[in-house]
């Protein structure tokens, strides 16, 4: 499954004064628009937003990392 950086840039509510602030996260999901929603519900549960423009939210697809016994057969360390 596809991992996705998601940054959202919002405006916040802080004791009553409003303070514009970028939330980022890592998700895993079958596609971006399913990392948005991931990562959106996450915000919700950490802060008190206010708004969220959605042109401003950017998705990144990470690159699969290989598990330590595939990297293992294809590299060997280095003795110090």
């Amino acid at each position: 499954m596809p991992r996705y950086d998601v940054y959202i840039p919002f405006t916040a509510s802080y004791e009553g004064e409003l303070c514009d602030e970028e939330f980022s996260t890592i998700v895993k999901t079958d596609n971006k628009e399913d990392a948005i929603k991931e990562a959106i519900e996450e915000l919700h549960s950490e802060y008190v937003v206010k708004t969220i423009d959605s042109r401003e939210i950017t998705v990144e697809e990470l690159p699969e990392f290989p598990s330590f016994d595939e990297w293992e057969a294809n590299y060997t360390a280095v003795k110090n």
